[in-house]
């Protein structure tokens, strides 16, 4: 018994450090490091630039320094573990691509998140609305 009390004592910090990623946490941390990069659009931003896709937001983080790859990653991980995977795509085993979705009650889809990585680069990309259109994605990925 006290084995296992030791153990829940042990890894209680580590639940309670990986609740605390959040998209708004990867930006704050990543936006002042070498080789990384944040993106943050409003809604009026992407109407601007002809996207209609019933985003709120999209935010952005990525990340080309090899030292913070393993620890982004990981929060990458957090982040995306409350969401449905809706594809995958794995390419010679040096790119990968997942699409991760948040539908809610309605069946509308309210959050998107794109995780593209390879062996020089890492990209979260989080869209956020209340009805997302997800056929009118490919008016914001030829950008």
């Amino acid at each position: 018994m006290k084995r296992l009390i030791l153990l829940a004592m042990l890894l209680l910090p580590i639940g309670v450090m990986a609740q605390d990623v959040t998209m708004s946490s990867l930006m704050a941390e990543y936006s002042t490091k070498s080789k990384c990069s944040t993106i943050n659009l409003s809604n009026t931003m992407l109407r601007s630039m002809g996207v209609e896709m019933g985003a709120d937001e999209l935010r952005a983080v990525s990340v080309a320094n090899p030292e913070l790859m393993p620890r982004f990653l990981e929060q990458v991980a957090v982040v995306v573990s409350g969401l449905n995977v809706v594809m995958s795509v794995n390419s010679d085993g040096q790119q990968s691509v997942s699409i991760y979705q948040r539908v809610n009650r309605n069946g509308s889809v309210t959050d998107l998140v794109i995780v593209k990585t390879d062996d020089k680069e890492s990209v979260i990309m989080h869209i956020r609305g209340r009805d997302l259109e997800l056929s009118k994605i490919d008016s914001l990925l030829d950008r």
